[in-house]
């Protein structure tokens, strides 16, 4: 990253900004970050002399322009930042989806069961595929450390994730051999492809884009619901901790940083093809939590 004329010492970049700072300054306290073209939300960054970890700031901000401390300076100016943009871009679905009675039943720990096992299933289909996804984008990377973390993610996905939603089927009833049949729902078949596609066709940064929306939305949906108090059901609390682990955090951390890097001085026609990516995931998200709530494999017109 190229450091801009007139900011000091390092320069942080997360995917929740970038951050400068110098000993006597420090990243200020949350009311720094309401003075702006746009508020932070949540914020909770350290004060004092040392330099905090950005990483802690779960919801710093999600708008186009990060804070950065000049040095000697009491208030921050902004630089861009694609994936926030991105974010408040297509805030209103991700309104939607916070909103979604699936997600608050979640937080509530009063989901049905049947819904749960529902979206399980799919959600199972889905990260099969997935770890596809990381496989593919390991091949097109160019850097070692890139293909790393995408080994880092696959890994991630077919132990870590997987194995919650065995665990949790498990519980249910439900052996591991079943899910291995679970025959694809019309969205979980329609997202999976979009990203399939989008590996074959597109540039890592493509990959990267079609992928943030899933990456860092969990731990967005997690988070917001952690915010509001864990639920007594072991199996939902479990779900929100995990997509609010510091595994999760800096994985989906890296994805946003990666694709923010790659974005430096992109045109705007390559701009303007990653938020239809981007826009799109973020439906399906939506979609996705709606199927799980309706329990939909397919629409009724199509027999079974």
């Amino acid at each position: 990253m190229t450091r801009p004329a007139g900011f000091t010492e390092p320069l942080i970049s997360t995917r929740f900004g970038v951050y400068c700072w110098t000993p006597s300054v420090g990243l200020k306290a949350k009311r720094r970050f309401g003075a702006g073209p746009c508020a932070e939300r949540s914020g909770n960054v350290d004060n004092g002399p040392v330099a905090p970890d950005p990483r802690r700031a779960i919801n710093v901000t999600w708008c186009g322009a990060n804070p950065v401390f000049r040095k000697g300076a009491d208030s921050p100016v902004y630089i861009h930042s694609l994936s926030s943009e991105f974010r408040e871009q297509s805030g209103s679905v991700w309104s939607a989806i916070l909103e979604h009675p699936f997600v608050r039943g979640i937080g509530k720990g009063d989901l049905s069961r049947d819904r749960f096992e529902f979206y399980l299933k799919q959600d199972y289909v889905y990260l099969t595929e997935f770890g596809r996804v990381f496989a593919l984008a390991a091949a097109k990377s160019e850097q070692l450390a890139d293909m790393s973390h995408f080994d880092e993610l696959l890994h991630a996905t077919l132990k870590f994730e997987m194995d919650l939603h065995r665990r949790t089927c498990a519980d249910y009833g439900i052996p591991p051999e079943d899910l291995e049949t679970v025959e694809p729902a019309l969205v979980t078949t329609a997202y999976t492809n979009l990203l399939i596609r989008t590996c074959y066709e597109g540039r890592l940064a493509d990959i990267l884009a079609v992928l943030l929306p899933c990456e860092q939305g969990y731990v967005e949906v997690a988070t917001h619901l952690k915010e509001k108090g864990l639920p007594s059901k072991k199996h939902y609390r479990d779900w929100i901790e995990t997509y609010t682990s510091k595994e999760f955090r800096e994985l989906a951390g890296w994805v946003g940083d990666t694709f923010d890097r790659l974005a430096v001085d992109a045109s705007d026609p390559d701009k303007a093809r990653w938020y239809r990516l981007y826009l799109a995931s973020s439906r399906f998200e939506l979609l996705f939590f709606d199927m799980g709530w309706k329990m939909e494999s397919w629409p009724k017109p199509i027999p079974l």
